[in-house]
């Protein structure tokens, strides 16, 4: 009966433990999130201060070319 009831303590004690790993895994992977979005940030604000533009000022006509290019890409496939 005393054995029953120390592997019951255990079970308990292992389940509260694996919530408690699970949940330290998913804080860390939020700062790890924040970490990078931080670095982003300081990347993006090292660019501007280098270059004094903003990175897609530099390509401004980039994506008039890309939707152009994709339009013909469909009309060639297409037909038309």
């Amino acid at each position: 009966m005393e054995l029953l009831i120390v592997i019951a303590i255990v079970g308990i004690l292992a389940a509260l433990l694996v919530v408690g790993v699970s949940r330290g895994k998913e804080k860390a992977r939020q700062i790890q999130c924040v970490s990078n979005v931080r670095q982003l940030g300081q990347a993006m604000q090292l660019f501007i201060g280098n270059s004094h533009v903003y990175p897609l000022m530099i390509n401004s006509g980039y994506l008039e070319r890309e939707i152009h290019r994709t339009f013909h890409f469909l009309e060639c496939r297409l037909g038309k």
